[in-house]
């Protein structure tokens, strides 16, 4: 199974049924497979908090559009999976909503197909795909 949170302010309207389809079609794409109990958590944020993410977690101060946070990342790194959980914690993803909206005004798209993007990309960050 895939487990899919997505946490959002009523503020940023998210397609939630839409965003988690997707999701899932993209992790079975890269060969995760519904078998595999992998949650992942997609957290839509405000321009300040991706500011102060970006701070804390890469000294840089400004607010991306997109961030990911795999569990094996950082001093202290964490497990992936404890031994009495049941789904393997993939990361999360921390999409700016405001920057999402911009960008899919920029690109003359829906917002929902500007998330699904910014997801995805966050995701193969999750999946060890970079930037080159």
């Amino acid at each position: 199974m895939i487990r899919v949170v997505i946490n959002a302010e009523s503020r940023y309207p998210v397609a939630r049924r839409k965003l988690r389809a997707e999701v899932v079609d993209f992790l079975e794409g890269a060969g995760v497979t519904e078998a595999s109990n992998i949650e992942v958590e997609i957290n839509f944020v405000g321009a300040r908090k991706m500011k102060k993410l970006n701070k804390e977690f890469l000294n840089k101060n400004e607010a991306t559009d997109v961030l990911s946070f795999g569990m094996e990342e950082g001093e202290g790194k964490k497990k992936f999976i404890e031994p009495k959980q049941k789904f393997l914690h993939l990361g999360s993803v921390a999409v700016c909503y405001p920057r999402a909206q911009e960008q899919a005004n920029e690109r003359n798209v829906m917002v929902d197909e500007e998330v699904g993007e910014l997801v995805k990309h966050g995701l193969k960050h999750l999946l060890g795909i970079h930037h080159d």
